[in-house]
This record gives C-alpha cells, structure tokens and sequence, in this order.
C-alpha cells in the first residue's frame, strides 16, 4: 500500500511541475485602434510608449493601415503612450502595467487634426544664379551635374 501510495504521490508530484514549467506569464502588453475626426482609421501613425518617471523610450511602434496598434513585452511600471501623425494633434495618455493589469485595451482613440496657419510664405531664387546657368553650354552643365550630383541625364 505504501508503494502505492508513493508511486501516486512521485506522480503527481511530476505533473504538478510540469504543468507549472509550461505555463506562461500573462503578456504585457496594449493595444487600440486609432481614427480621426471622419471616423477613418489612421494608419502608420508612430505609436510610442516612454516612461513616465524619466521619459526615456521603452518601446515604439506603428499602426497598420486599419489604424491599429499593439505594443507588447512591456515591463511592471508608470508609462505615457505617446501617438503622432504628421497632420494631427499628438495623442498623450498615462498607464500603469502591474501583475493586476498586465493587458490595457485602450479601445478607438480619436485623433484630431492639427492645422496651422501659416501668414505667408516666400520662395526666393537669386538672380545670379538663373543667369550664369544661362551662360553655361549645355554639354558642359550636363556634364558638371553628372559628376557633382551624380544624376543620369536623358540625351534629348
């Protein structure tokens, strides 16, 4: 009976352990999905999460073209998800990752346009250049262009 028993107990023993090797921690990680003003999904917008004691970037990532975003192996801490998109408003929100929520699901993000107007904007060539460009032989530009630019120019 007693061998029995120990031949049980070794068992379950081992099954316990193993079961214990295979399970996994629970995946550190957020996730959302970003849309502007029109209800359209934002893609490629750059998706940044920096610690929120000293700002130093922890991980980054960018949304894919159905606007969403996932940034995973992310460790016990105070976090700032930072979202940029050239054209709209920055998106900034504060998280925390413990044992407790090792998983944020921040849902549909909306995101805002950014516009600046500018007064005015001025582009200015100088003279001098338009005219000694005038001057240069045709060959000769060609040739200066292809050496310092290194461009290939159609001979038309």
């Amino acid at each position: 009976m007693t061998k029995s028993l120990h031949l049980i107990l070794t068992t379950l023993f081992f099954i316990f352990i193993c079961i214990a090797a295979f399970a996994q921690p629970a995946k550190r990680q957020i996730k959302g999905t970003l849309v502007d003003e029109t209800n359209k999904p934002v893609d490629y917008a750059t998706v940044s999460v920096v610690n929120a004691v000293d700002s130093l970037l922890e991980k980054s990532s960018v949304s894919d073209k159905n606007g969403v975003f996932q940034v995973s192996e992310l460790k016990n801490g105070s976090y700032r998800l930072i979202i940029s998109q050239l054209g709209l408003k920055n998106y900034i929100r504060s998280f925390i990752i413990s044992s407790d929520k090792p998983s944020i699901d921040f849902g549909t993000l909306l995101m805002t346009k950014d516009v600046r107007n500018l007064n005015e904007v001025a582009v200015k060539a100088p003279k001098e250049l338009l005219l000694l460009l005038k001057k240069i032989p045709l060959n000769l530009m060609r040739d200066r262009l292809k050496r310092r630019l290194m461009i290939t120019l159609n001979n038309y």
